[in-house]
């Protein structure tokens, strides 16, 4: 390929390849690539930490990873059809937070993965273990075009306990992207997803931009 051809504007496609945003070139008939730097935490996640021994970010492309958010905690992923992945986290003290896009074959995939997630959510809305119960919620809201707002809270005597989580799943043509924090103990609150809504909906809109996601 000529330098010319690679300095073509993203989603051209030229002698059988197609140039995605970042430079990132990927031959027709592979998985597509999310550019470097994409996700909306990415550039923080690859700097130093300040304190390393109280909190870290992890950076991964694995496609076998289970979604982050994960209703039944399950050991393994049950969607199918996932062409690119990748999952930022941060732990700190009594805290998780997660960023995640998926990329699927096509809309079908994307949209039978979001329905799995609805799916068990149902199936495990409420479990119990000793005095403790786990109760789970989704909740559809406006964004891109499919999402809902995900909770799953603790509960020690029917009071609240550590161990909530709180994420917000979003569709946007073949792609799925999640935001997610963990370590709730309170109530569940509408601004529990302030900052998870804010991520859906800058990612929902910044996944057109990539040719892989069909929007």
């Amino acid at each position: 390929m000529t330098s010319k051809a690679l300095r073509a504007v993203a989603g051209v496609a030229v002698a059988g390849a197609v140039v995605l945003s970042g430079g990132t070139v990927a031959f027709a008939g592979t998985a597509p690539a999310i550019p470097t730097g994409f996700l909306l935490h990415e550039k923080t996640a690859r700097e130093p930490v300040k304190y390393p021994e109280e909190e870290k970010w992890t950076i991964s492309e694995s496609r076998t990873l289970n979604l982050v958010v994960n209703p039944c905690r399950l050991k393994s992923p049950r969607d199918k059809g996932r062409v690119a992945m990748r999952t930022i986290g941060h732990t700190a003290p009594e805290h998780y937070s997660g960023e995640q896009v998926v990329i699927y074959r096509s809309r079908a995939a994307a949209k039978a993965a979001m329905a799995s997630l609805r799916a068990q959510v149902v199936r495990c809305v409420h479990a119990a273990e000793g005095s403790f119960v786990t109760r789970a919620y989704a909740t559809s809201v406006s964004v891109g075009d499919q999402a809902f707002r995900f909770a799953r809270q603790n509960y020690y005597e029917s009071k609240p306990a550590i161990g909530g989580d709180r994420a917000v799943v979003v569709r946007k043509a073949r792609a799925v992207a999640i935001y997610t924090v963990s370590g709730e103990y309170g109530r569940i609150r509408a601004t529990d997803y302030t900052r998870q809504l804010a991520g859906a909906r800058t990612m929902a809109a910044k996944l057109c931009s990539l040719p892989a996601t069909g929007c």
